[in-house]
């Protein structure tokens, strides 16, 4: 995870105080994965067909893998407890901090609230994390039950949802704002794609007849030993 969290967690009641801490660390990295999809998938088409046309079918593996890491961080935070363990959850955020609240009684609506417009939000993510992720649902892999793959818009719509309901609790518990810190979305791509600008420019040359064709193979004999 790149992100970092500066900022004053002693206000908030001791039993909640570390569970929010790595809820927000959690939802904050969800945020740089967005970024880095977003970058390189989002933000402009002939970009991300160059990317393509020198990558082939790493490019489709890398974007798959992002896209299941994603879903697979927004059901582990809705997941509920199970009988082997507690789990790191906004549930668990939720037993243990309403009854610290200032007024538990006109808190718990607004949370309630917040957890099933989160649920609602998810449904589809965490039915393919089930059908596809944590299982292989034997019916959807014979393709009898087609299972709709989470779009984009709705695991950035959750995630805006669980930021919601962090910063909820702690509106309630006057605790102060905390200052977040991002790697750029460029700063966790560059290498990449520049090694690909390098390639793109090293074909450049071979046309216009300044390096000779296959040359780079001399050049990287090592690579593969």
């Amino acid at each position: 995870m790149f992100v970092s969290i500066e900022g004053d967690y002693s206000k908030l009641p001791e039993p909640i105080r570390e569970i929010l801490k790595l809820l927000e660390e959690h939802v904050l990295g969800l945020h740089e994965g967005y970024g880095v999809y977003r970058h390189l998938f989002m933000k402009s088409e002939q970009k991300t067909a160059t990317l393509a046309s020198y990558t082939g079918a790493t490019l489709a593996w890398f974007q798959n893998l992002l896209q299941d890491a994603m879903c697979l961080q927004i059901a582990k935070l809705t997941d509920r407890d199970n009988r082997f363990q507690e789990n790191l959850t906004i549930h668990k955020l939720a037993e243990l901090g309403i009854p610290l609240s200032r007024d538990p009684i006109a808190f718990a609506p607004r949370v309630q609230a917040s957890r099933d417009s989160i649920e609602k939000a998810v449904e589809k993510i965490r039915k393919h994390r089930h059908k596809r992720l944590g299982h292989f649902d034997l019916n959807v892999s014979l393709k009898e039950s087609l299972v709709p793959l989470p779009v984009f818009q709705e695991i950035h719509h959750a995630m805006e949802l669980l930021e919601q309901f962090l910063t909820m609790f702690r509106r309630e518990f006057e605790s102060p704002e905390m200052r977040y810190e991002f790697v750029r979305a460029e700063d966790i791509t560059d290498q990449f794609e520049i090694t690909l600008r390098k390639a793109m420019a090293y074909e450049a040359l071979e046309r216009v007849g300044r390096a000779q064709p296959k040359e780079w193979t001399a050049l990287t004999k090592g690579f593969h030993q």
